[in-house]
């Protein structure tokens, strides 16, 4: 094989890492999505995999407004915002005391959890979800169950954000792959493609 061949081969080598290139850059963006759940008394388990906002941060509030939950709050008090109601289970805020139900030895409120991405623990929040910003790739819990602490609480499922968010991630990163500008991409190939085959023709030996 002679330079010609080698040189032809490089461009066609070089024109074929070019498109998985751009393909991997486009999944590689991180997904602006968290996880949500919802854990109702006796009822099925809600899950949501939420848009962030791109432009500004997004609260813990704002991820259950988001997803369209009818839900009341409590935004006067110290935390910041309490949840008193989600669906139909609750307190009904402010005809009731947002936490209507906790008044006495028993006290059954929407606890607020947060997932560590570390341990891949459940961690009880101490502040309000007003309060509270939802990074990309995080996981949040409401759930309704009686305990005064976050370990007396019926703790959320062992469900992570790959769990939750694993359809969505799959049609974003086709979505992203498709909006790659592959005409462009084709013709530098192809550019490439005639550039070799030029080389070869005048690198052609001539008849005498």
């Amino acid at each position: 094989m002679n330079r010609s061949h080698f040189l032809c081969l490089g461009l066609l080598l070089l024109a074929g890492l070019l498109l998985p290139s751009a393909s991997a850059q486009a999944q590689s963006t991180p997904p602006n999505r968290a996880g949500l759940i919802i854990v109702q008394p006796d009822q099925d388990l809600l899950t949501y995999c939420v848009a962030l906002d791109s432009e500004a941060q997004t609260t813990g509030i704002q991820m259950l407004e988001q997803v369209g939950l009818d839900f009341i709050a409590d935004y006067g008090n110290s935390m910041g915002a309490s949840i008193c109601r989600i669906g139909d289970t609750g307190c009904a805020f402010p005809s009731q005391d947002c936490f209507c139900q906790c008044q006495g030895a028993t006290c059954i409120y929407w606890s607020y959890h947060r997932l560590d991405p570390d341990s891949t623990t459940w961690v009880y929040s101490q502040f309000g979800a007003g309060q509270a910003i939802v990074p990309p790739g995080a996981v949040e819990a409401w759930v309704w169950s009686s305990g005064d602490s976050g370990s007396t609480q019926i703790q959320p499922p062992d469900l992570t954000f790959a769990d939750i968010c694993a359809g969505e991630l799959t049609a974003a990163a086709a979505a992203e792959t498709d909006q790659i500008d592959w005409p462009m991409y084709l013709g530098f190939a192809a550019l490439l493609l005639a550039l070799g085959a030029a080389s070869l023709w005048r690198r052609r030996p001539v008849d005498s």
